[in-house]
């Protein structure tokens, strides 16, 4: 849980230098995007995705997205009753300050960190959504779960938000910041 805080400098410097040589194609597939570097264009699509962060792909049943109270007895409502949001600061002092927390508990809580800050991309401070307690009740859900489909559609999402904010926001020098497994993009 002791990951050092460092900005990426590839969030503010290398993205603008990517995202504003964004292409487009006549019929491209929404699901890619072009970027001309150096005078050729490169794809940013699902295989390169796959092929650099070995996430599977597969459907997802949208049900499992959606958001429903914890349950009484789940992980989330025995380690934070009284918390109506959790995030990775307080599973960090929980985990600091409890050495008795049942090794599968602190298991399941170290799978939501790795999935919230290497996957998602997000700080300590924001909440864990719903779905991932949820699904980390069961770790074989959790592992089974087609993260390279969840993140992929994450990261394309965040990927068209900064080329916008790029564009738009350029000549001001404003930044923008992108989510969502960065490193698979960085590469």
């Amino acid at each position: 849980m002791d990951v050092p805080k460092k900005k990426q400098t590839f969030t503010y410097v290398h993205a603008s230098r990517v995202l504003l040589r964004e292409v487009k194609f006549p019929g491209a597939r929404p699901d890619k995007m072009w970027f001309e570097l150096g005078g050729v264009a490169y794809q940013y699509g699902k295989q390169e995705f796959t092929l650099i962060t070995r996430l599977r792909f597969s459907p997802i049943d949208r049900e499992i997205l959606q958001t429903r109270p914890a349950k009484d007895g789940s992980l989330r409502t025995r380690l934070f009753p009284d918390k109506e949001v959790v995030n990775l600061e307080d599973i960090k002092e929980l985990l600091d300050t409890k050495p008795d927390v049942d090794k599968d508990d602190a298991l399941k809580m170290e799978y939501l960190a790795m999935v919230n800050m290497l996957l998602m991309g997000h700080d300590e401070r924001a909440s864990i959504e719903d779905f991932h307690w949820s699904l980390v009740q069961d770790l074989e859900s959790f592992r089974s779960f087609p993260w390279g489909t969840y993140i992929y559609s994450q990261r394309l999402h965040y990927i068209r938000l900064a080329t916008t904010g790029w564009k738009l926001n350029a000549q001001v020098g404003k930044k923008v910041n992108l989510y969502a497994f960065v490193w698979a993009f960085q590469v």
